[in-house]
């Protein structure tokens, strides 16, 4: 079985439907081979971890009555994204935060050093792509990692 510990940076409607969909699909991903657990979440105000992975039905319903990760079991104020790449917590991240078309950040800086570090990246940010496509995809491929751009068309619309 392939394993692979899933980070999720902005946790707002689409960081929210990647848990759930994690959670729909976690049995017939395993029954071809693949264990995706995640073992990250950051939002604005801190974030969580667990190494044996979160728990996406907890999750799921916490977030029926709260906007934000605070009140969580486990919630961390201190958790950064620093400490998730310097910790090499995750395999892959799954990049959510807000866009800023002229600079690219945050985004921009969590996809670059996740793919320095050896992490594979999915986003749906339209900031980083918009300013630095041609980088962030030959940084992808120089180092053999996956990079996915989704979300990011029809949001511009």
């Amino acid at each position: 079985m392939k394993r692979f510990r899933v980070g999720i940076v902005g946790y707002g409607n689409l960081g929210k439907a990647v848990v759930k969909l994690l959670e729909m699909k976690r049995e017939s991903w395993r029954a071809e081979g693949l264990d995706l657990s995640l073992t990250c979440i950051l939002d604005q105000g801190g974030g969580l971890h667990n190494a044996l992975g979160l728990d996406c039905g907890a999750l799921i319903e916490h977030a029926t009555h709260s906007r934000t990760l605070e009140g969580f079991t486990g919630f961390d104020r201190t958790l950064d994204f620093k400490k998730i790449i310097d910790g090499r917590l995750i395999d892959v991240l799954v990049e959510f935060t807000f866009t800023n078309k002229e600079t690219g950040e945050p985004g921009l800086t969590h996809i670059r050093e996740s793919l320095k570090n050896g992490i594979h990246v999915t986003t749906g940010n339209k900031g980083p792509v918009l300013v630095a496509w041609e980088e962030l995809s030959e940084l992808a491929r120089e180092r053999g990692l996956l990079l996915g751009v989704s979300c990011t068309t029809g949001g511009a619309l």
